[in-house]
């Protein structure tokens, strides 16, 4: 029951943010970008998602997952987009491609305000407003490698 409490402690704080857009102009310095399906970049850039996805696993270090930068631009992906993978919601900002762009838009910073670790699906259930995904994409997410935590 402890990590139930500390989960809501951190849901409260939720309203301020996971993933806060910054709605100023964008740094010329700021030279740091993450790749993110262009659907979930729009959804960032009109807050209407506050929350990103991630894995653990990869380098962390100590077993604790951690950012390397907290403020980035959002570079948008179009040829891994999935249709069946978002909320119906999201399907009207859709926009399929087989190929990239030769050129991008970056329109979107993100700024990092907390790491909540999920451990279970039921922490990611209670955040479903805040997110575009589909329930298949989210059982994707805990599925892929389960030894690994998911974090956002």
């Amino acid at each position: 029951m402890e990590n139930a409490a500390r989960f809501e402690i951190s849901r409260s704080r939720l309203a301020a943010a996971l993933v806060r857009r910054v709605t100023h102009m964008i740094p010329e310095t700021l030279n740091i970008a993450l790749k993110e399906w262009d659907v979930v970049r729009d959804a960032l850039h009109s807050g209407r998602q506050m929350i990103l996805l991630r894995k653990g696993g990869i380098a962390d270090r100590g077993g604790v997952f951690k950012l390397e930068h907290d403020r980035f631009l959002i570079f948008p992906t179009f040829v891994h987009q999935d249709y069946k993978m978002l909320k119906p919601e999201a399907h009207g900002r859709f926009q399929p491609s087989a190929i990239e762009p030769n050129s991008v838009r970056i329109d979107t910073l993100a700024e990092v305000t907390d790491i909540l670790p999920l451990s279970n699906r039921a922490q990611m259930d209670a955040l479903d407003s805040e997110h575009i995904w589909s329930p298949a994409l989210i059982d994707m997410r805990f599925s892929y490698k389960p030894q690994n935590p998911l974090y956002c």
